[in-house]
């Protein structure tokens, strides 16, 4: 079996790698060299996951060099970053957006890219696979151009747009984010990158269903403090609605009427997108309707094992013990919320190692009755159906801007 190299930037509690990690086909796997990011709880969750090493520094403080030292010279063959977000996110207010800390924030995006190709200049990737939220597409529309400037001068075919990580991963929540793939032209010989086969989407009773009322007894399925009116809030929405459901004396009065703040879904549907926010700040919430210790149907937060699961994380590690992330509940859930879907990228990676293994080996992709991501000059459109109630959408052609 061939083994090929898969390392990552801002690569947190290390969702992604795991996903590439567990990824395989009949004939290939990744090998997964490490990563970096400069939070020390998301290091340590990382070694937990994972199981290889991660580089605590901030890419502003690494040479080319010293990136290059940290893998031991091994040049991968995928390298994945999921750079900081909330300077792009619509959780964050636009005037805050325009403050030094976030514009500084932003910018680690192409700093990332750069450093990525001066250090792996000699050998650089066959594939960079980029993540982040849908509006970075509209708040950082300069700052991708350079990037995608970038990767086309060092001789990259890409393709960016949004996608629904339900449809890629049959995960169970409605996540859309940006995926900008990046395919070498020269080092691919001219195979597609085909899109991986559209997955039907788990409903939270597949994926957590099977989990006891939270009563502490399991690592992270403990519910969150609430407090007394609060919890009255939360049980004056009916299932299905948000807290602007609930009757009037119920309602916030000083808060911008966002939609679908504290909304409450039942078992039976697919999730919302999982954030780091607590559930009465963005956060959905589940409507448990078992009977337990005399208390019947009743809404509730989700714990954070719950919210790994959504995810699509693993419910134990590799040597099998339960899955317990460590840090405080809201590093964990800030880290949770921010990670990559580990089953979406697994979909993919499986696809990269194809086109991996018909390069080495010397065949042609066929893609037969499936949709194409990458072709050699870029990507004509292509649309993607509805399902279970996913709004459809469509993937803009990028062959007007990058030609091969």
């Amino acid at each position: 079996m061939r083994v090929f190299t898969w390392f990552s930037l801002f690569s947190g509690f290390g969702g992604a790698d795991y996903g590439a990690m567990v990824a395989s086909t009949e004939d290939a796997r990744f090998c997964v060299i490490g990563g970096v990011d400069n939070n020390p709880v998301a290091v340590a969750n990382y070694r937990r996951l994972v199981g290889t090493g991660l580089l605590e520094s901030d890419i502003r403080d690494l040479s080319p060099c010293d990136l290059l030292e940290y893998t031991g010279g091994i040049y991968p063959d995928v390298v994945f970053m999921s750079p900081p977000c909330k300077g792009f996110s619509g959780c964050l207010p636009e005037f805050m957006r325009r403050q030094k800390k976030y514009i500084e924030l932003n910018e680690l995006t192409l700093r990332g890219v750069m450093l990525v190709m001066e250090a792996f200049k000699k050998e650089l990737p066959y594939f960079i696979f980029l993540e982040n939220v849908p509006r970075i597409m509209s708040t950082g529309k300069e700052l991708l151009e350079r990037i995608k400037s970038l990767l086309h001068f060092y001789g990259y075919v890409i393709h960016d747009g949004t996608h629904n990580c339900a449809l890629i991963g049959g995960i169970a929540q409605k996540r859309v984010r940006y995926f900008l793939m990046a395919r070498h032209r020269r080092k691919s010989g001219g195979n597609f990158l085909l899109y991986p086969p559209l997955r039907r989407p788990l409903t939270l009773r597949d994926v957590i269903g099977h989990l006891p009322y939270p009563d502490g007894s399991i690592p992270m399925h403990h519910l969150p403090r609430v407090s007394s009116v609060t919890w009255r809030r939360l049980q004056a929405i009916p299932p299905g609605g948000d807290i602007w459901a609930a009757p009037s004396e119920f309602q916030y009065r000083n808060r911008h009427r966002r939609r679908g703040l504290m909304r409450v879904l039942t078992y039976d549907d697919v999730g919302m997108t999982v954030t780091g926010q607590s559930f009465d700040s963005g956060q959905f919430c589940i409507h448990d309707d078992r009977c337990i210790d005399g208390r019947g149907p009743h809404n509730r937060p989700l714990t954070l094992l719950e919210l790994s699961l959504i995810q699509s994380f693993p419910e134990r590690f590799s040597d099998g013990t339960p899955l317990c992330f460590t840090g405080t509940d809201r590093e964990i859930r800030e880290g949770i919320g921010n990670a990559v879907p580990p089953m979406v990228v697994k979909a993919i990676a499986e696809e990269m190692l194809r086109v991996l293994c018909s390069v080495h080996e010397g065949w042609k992709l066929i893609p037969g009755d499936r949709e194409i991501w990458l072709r050699r000059g870029g990507i004509d459109e292509t649309t993607f159906f509805e399902t279970q109630g996913i709004q459809r959408y469509t993937v803009r052609s990028q062959q007007g801007l990058f030609r091969a």
